[in-house]
């Protein structure tokens, strides 16, 4: 694990429960959804940090959470929220 996921899984371990993946990814519980954490490096001084986090899941898809959906992703500065379709049910994916 580098610098970064050290510094980052530090902070959070402070407020909630942190797992640290095999491939150094962070996964912490909040608000009982599930979320993930992954440094990417982008340049050679410069890393990223990825945030995946499911936000609701096994929705039934209608007008009322296409709308909702669509406003947090229009309002939405860093990340998007996306609608993802399986089946007979959505999931809410940042």
């Amino acid at each position: 694990m580098g610098q970064l996921e050290r510094r980052l899984a530090s902070v959070l371990e402070e407020i909630m429960p942190v797992r640290v993946e095999d491939d150094g990814a962070l996964t912490l519980q909040h608000g009982g959804t599930l979320a993930s954490l992954r440094v990417v490096p982008v340049s050679e001084d410069l890393e990223l940090v990825s945030l995946s986090q499911v936000l609701a899941w096994d929705l039934k898809p209608d007008k009322r959470i296409r709308a909702i959906v669509d406003e947090y992703a229009h309002n939405t500065m860093l990340g998007t929220v996306t609608l993802l379709e399986k089946d007979d049910e959505v999931d809410v994916m940042l």
